[in-house]
């Protein structure tokens, strides 16, 4: 219901849904929708290295390991969220 919600809003607003609110989305797609995941993981991860002025090699290395890790370990969508927001956690 959440997905639906979040693509109805970018539908109306004819703009994508804010990067923080995106990526909250990532963990009920990697439980509900795991055939999903990995496509709705790198269209975040295209998202934010476009929109970011901190856009980095290492730091999307360091992106692209927690979204891999976040279905496994939720604690790792501590760290995606600092990045989204744009505190730069080390």
């Amino acid at each position: 219901m959440a997905v639906a919600v979040a693509k109805d809003l970018a539908r109306q607003t004819r703009r994508p849904i804010p990067l923080d609110a995106a990526l909250s989305l990532l963990p009920l797609v990697a439980a509900e929708q795991p055939q999903d995941y990995d496509r709705w993981a790198c269209r975040w991860l295209a998202r934010w290295l476009s929109e970011s002025g901190a856009a980095t090699i290492d730091t999307a290395a360091e992106l692209a390991g927690a979204l891999v890790d976040l279905p496994s370990e939720p604690q790792a969508m501590d760290s995606l969220m600092g990045w989204a927001r744009g505190r730069h956690p080390r």
